[in-house]
């Protein structure tokens, strides 16, 4: 049976919580974009996975039987209203962005997540946006399965 989109979504979202105690929120690209500016501030430091793309391929040229490559993102939404450095690098108080990346990438890379998936790996981080007091970056992780 084919691996849905949406139980891969789910099993990230639920090891993030599970192991990244330093974050306040984590959901869907849905929740993110429902957000106001001011409701992000308030629950950063945050995460938001989403699926963004796919390829199909039919390497035993079977009609029925397709290997699909995904990829995942996670927005990662940090914030600091005392300075840039503490909005990246942290606090005694708060995790860093750059902390929380790390973190991400420890939590998911090698997991299959019980789905029968290629484990997941790191294949990017890109800054997505921000300003002064707030910073998006987003992790992209891929993996394979037969559909």
């Amino acid at each position: 049976m084919a691996v849905v989109l949406s139980a891969i979504e789910d099993a990230i979202i639920s090891r993030l919580k599970s192991e990244i105690t330093g974050l306040k929120k984590v959901g869907t690209l849905s929740e993110f974009l429902k957000a106001e500016a001011d409701q992000l501030s308030i629950l950063a430091p945050a995460a938001f996975v989403t699926y963004v793309s796919g390829k199909y391929s039919n390497p035993d040229m079977n009609t029925t039987r397709y290997h699909r490559v995904m990829a995942f993102t996670i927005l990662i939404v940090a914030r600091s209203s005392i300075s840039q450095e503490k909005l990246l690098h942290g606090s005694a108080s708060r995790i860093g962005l750059y902390e929380l990346i790390d973190d991400v990438v420890a939590t998911l890379k090698g997991q299959d997540l019980g789905l029968g998936i290629r484990p997941l790996e790191p294949v990017s981080e890109d800054a997505i946006g921000g300003d002064q007091n707030t910073a998006i970056y987003g992790i992209t992780f891929g993996t394979e399965c037969r559909v």
